[in-house]
């Protein structure tokens, strides 16, 4: 092995071939480019539900700095932000399988710890359409209590 992990041996030939890792084709939408087509697809769904008034202060990219015992340790970009009618603030990502990395998953736990009330809603997209992917739960580890060791039987006497 050289030492070099399969996300960063895709991201190296992606660069090198000017395509997306994830395949993902840029979409540009209006006056705004987006990452993927499936991005562009939600931000189009967020735009009519603005306009009809069902959510308001929608915004592209916001960004969340990731600062531990005051060092920034990273940045995190979401899709989108806005409000909803009950003044509720959502943030939501647009993801697939694929752009369900480790990198990713780490930098929203990050988020959702130092951000207090922010939950990063995932949103997928099939058909044109966009849908909330569930949140997995994570499965309850059971402790086993330690296996009592059934005591050594006494050696064999030879009789005398």
């Amino acid at each position: 092995m050289n030492g070099i992990s399969s996300s960063d041996y895709k991201s190296m030939i992606a660069k090198a071939s000017g395509q997306n890792k994830f395949r993902a084709k840029k979409t540009i939408l209006g006056s705004h480019t987006f990452d993927s087509k499936a991005e562009a697809t939600r931000y189009s769904e967020l735009f009519i539900l603005q306009q009809r008034g069902e959510i308001t202060d929608l915004e592209l990219q916001p960004e969340f700095p990731l600062i531990v015992n005051g060092i920034k340790v990273g940045l995190y970009k979401a899709d989108f932000r806005y409000r909803d009618l009950h003044d509720r603030r959502h943030v939501e990502d647009v993801k697939s399988e694929a752009t369900m990395t480790a990198q990713y998953r780490l930098k929203k736990k990050l988020v959702e710890a130092i951000y207090p009330g922010v939950e990063i809603e995932e949103r997928g997209v099939k058909n044109g359409k966009s849908y909330p992917i569930a949140r997995r739960q994570p499965k309850a580890k059971t402790i086993k209590a330690p296996r009592k060791r059934k005591p050594a039987s006494e050696p064999a006497t030879a009789a005398v």
